[in-house]
């Protein structure tokens, strides 16, 4: 398995340890990644598609995967995170956000890592593409909405370096807005 090694220092302030990084490419969705993005989701945990789907863990059909994967890339946009490791499947795709509009200027965007990649900076950087994505396109802003508990997606958010205000909460689901300037 081939991935990028770093040292990072302990979360709790002990000696660094080495982290390895999958090797993965960050690029737009095409509409032939529609098949593949099907896979993606189905491979998905019950829990890891309740929380980006917010509601049920069911997978993804393919007429939904179809749509993911035919964005236009002005109105909508989306990304993929494809695994470039040795012996990785073809293209194997490890995450994907999507950004859909949702009022004058703003995306919803969301996003999902395969399990076995969480905590390996795969989110951070599909959502740095969310943010260039935001700004080349001449977005006022994004919003996310996200189950209350899940401190993983909080944290991503955070991490963009965009404010982050919540806009609303009905007790299990956490609106956020992050503007773009």
């Amino acid at each position: 398995m081939h991935a990028i090694a770093t040292r990072e220092r302990s979360p709790r302030g002990g000696p660094s340890r080495v982290v390895r990084r999958p090797t993965a490419s960050i690029r737009p969705i095409e509409a032939s990644d529609a098949a593949a993005l099907s896979v993606f989701y189905a491979a998905l945990s019950p829990e890891s598609r309740r929380r980006r789907f917010l509601g049920s863990g069911v997978g993804l059909s393919d007429a939904v995967a179809s749509r993911m994967a035919g964005v236009d890339h002005r109105t909508a946009d989306g990304y993929v995170a494809v695994l470039a490791e040795a012996g990785a499947s073809d293209g194997e795709i490890i995450g994907h956000l999507c950004l859909e509009p949702c009022g004058e200027g703003l995306n919803e965007v969301a996003v999902a890592v395969a399990d076995r990649f969480h905590g390996q900076g795969i989110g951070r950087r599909l959502m740095r593409e969310a943010v260039a994505s935001a700004r080349r396109r001449g977005l006022h802003g994004l919003r996310a909405s996200l189950f209350h508990e899940n401190t993983a997606m909080r944290r991503l958010l955070v991490g963009t370096g965009v404010p982050v205000t919540r806009t609303g909460n009905d007790g299990a689901i956490l609106e956020v807005a992050l503007p773009i300037g």
